[in-house]
């Protein structure tokens, strides 16, 4: 499994690119500093390849952001800013 983000610290949206090993449902979940879950996204992915997922900022404060990335067993934690 490979999960990059394209910019850690961004204004409007970034870029998140994951790749999977064959049909998998993968779900991305947001949250804040204090670790209020403020935005959610489950994709389900058709087959084997690398994917992309655009982050938009809308309606979120200036600050540090969380997101968790799940893949079937796989899961990774990482960490953002948005600066506006």
């Amino acid at each position: 499994m490979f999960l990059r983000m394209s910019q850690i610290l961004f204004k409007d949206e970034t870029t998140i690119t994951y790749n999977v090993s064959g049909v998998a449902t993968v779900k991305f979940e947001f949250y804040d500093a204090a670790f209020k879950l403020v935005k959610e996204e489950t994709i389900k992915v058709p087959k084997e390849g690398k994917y992309s997922y655009i982050f938009k900022s809308t309606g979120l404060a200036d600050g540090i952001y969380f997101y968790r990335f799940t893949a079937g067993s796989y899961v990774e934690v990482k960490k953002m800013a948005i600066v506006k």
